[in-house]
């Protein structure tokens, strides 16, 4: 046999050969699942962080650019009235009622600034003066869904700021900040809880602070990342995510005390490889049938990607899709081997869109009619 005749029989070999995957073809599994649709033009590689609704519009930002569209239509477009003669990279956008804020790093200076704007249009400087602002992050509503309040961590991971409205409060010193910067804030009432890597804090009407104790929970370690606070659900409770693989369940009456004492921990029955799952933020999914709490997963402790979890109203944690989505779409689309910093909802709950924002993956939507995953 010369050697043309053996290039050509060794590639046949390899040709059937991926034609099989388990025990059956791979083009039955392929036919099988539903395909991808691109529902936008945001790059697939892009890294999504921050979301906000608007006016009737969508924002998102991350990976320093901030990308906007109209809810009811699929085209992204990049905003430019913020980026003068200088490099503005933008690191966050969020919402009140009444505006819209975003933090951004001057490139010239490399010094990070608010700005707000009441139309997206006309933006105002609000950086509080004497501090450089280094996160901005939505303060969670009861609903554990939507956001009208921002809390603004200063560079020296002590001082914080409520935005409310159009305007940035006065700084409340945390005293013991840590050395790391708020990952996530949800309020009940007029109390309020910020979270960072290894607090809670307790701000009554978020002015005097305390520093709730997590003794009952200590030998789980650090590595707080996301708290969502859940009232008039079949999930009612405080919900408190870790990167080292653990989520702790409590009530209200826990961190109001500043004193948590009825810690249920949460863990997923399996996880990725022998890695340490690590958590992020939560996201609220109360649609009637398969209700269920989100929380995203971020890199930590040589942790993999696992997609984004879902907490049962059992209290049961995997990494599948909620009751309801296509369970193949989920998995055709690899979404399940990413990370997910970003969990949000637009639109009118439950059964408004659902976007997933992923590092270097892009921003994906699931519409709860169509049950199917789409890149933006």
């Amino acid at each position: 046999m010369n050697l043309r005749n053996l290039l050509t029989v060794f590639a046949v070999w390899l040709l059937l050969a991926s034609c099989t995957s388990g025990t059956e073809g791979i083009f039955a599994s392929i036919e099988r699942e539903q395909k991808i649709v691109d529902a936008g033009n945001l790059s697939n590689t892009s890294t999504i962080t921050h979301m906000a609704e608007f006016n009737g519009r969508y924002y998102a930002a991350g990976g320093g650019a901030l990308f906007h569209r109209a809810t009811g239509t699929s085209s992204w477009d990049s905003t430019s009235s913020l980026n003068g003669t200088g490099n503005r990279k933008y690191v966050a956008v969020g919402k009140t009622t009444t505006h819209l804020f975003v933090l951004v790093n001057e490139g010239a200076t490399a010094t990070n600034k608010v700005f707000s704007s009441s139309d997206a249009s006309t933006w105002t400087d609000i950086t509080p003066a004497g501090f450089i602002p280094v996160s901005l992050v939505p303060i969670r509503n009861r609903d554990g869904i939507t956001s009208d309040q921002l809390v603004v961590t200063a560079s020296d991971f002590r001082n914080v700021f409520l935005i409310s409205g159009g305007s940035v409060g006065s700084a409340v010193d945390l005293v013991t900040g840590g050395g790391n910067e708020i990952t996530a804030a949800a309020k009940s009432g007029t109390d309020y809880y910020l979270v960072n890597e290894s607090r809670i804090y307790h701000l009554p009407n978020f002015g005097s602070v305390s520093v709730v104790d997590t003794s009952a929970f200590s030998s789980l370690g650090h590595g707080y990342r996301g708290l969502i606070i859940l009232s008039g659900t079949s999930m009612d409770g405080v919900y408190l995510s870790t990167n080292r693989g653990s989520i702790v369940k409590g009530t209200v009456a826990d961190i109001v005390d500043n004193t948590w004492t009825t810690a249920t921990i949460l863990e997923p029955a399996a996880r990725v490889g022998n890695d340490t799952v690590a958590f992020d933020q939560f996201l609220y999914q109360g649609i009637s049938g398969s209700e269920s709490l989100w929380v995203g997963t971020t890199f930590a402790n040589g942790s993999e990607g696992y997609g984004y979890g879902s907490i049962s109203t059992g209290g049961v944690v995997t990494k599948n899709p909620p009751a309801g989505t296509n369970s193949n779409n989920y998995t055709s689309s690899k979404l399940n081997s990413y990370t997910t910093p970003l969990l949000f909802m637009g639109g009118a709950a439950p059964n408004g869109t659902y976007f997933l924002g992923t590092a270097a993956h892009g921003l994906w939507s699931w519409d709860p009619v169509n049950k199917s995953w789409s890149p933006q």
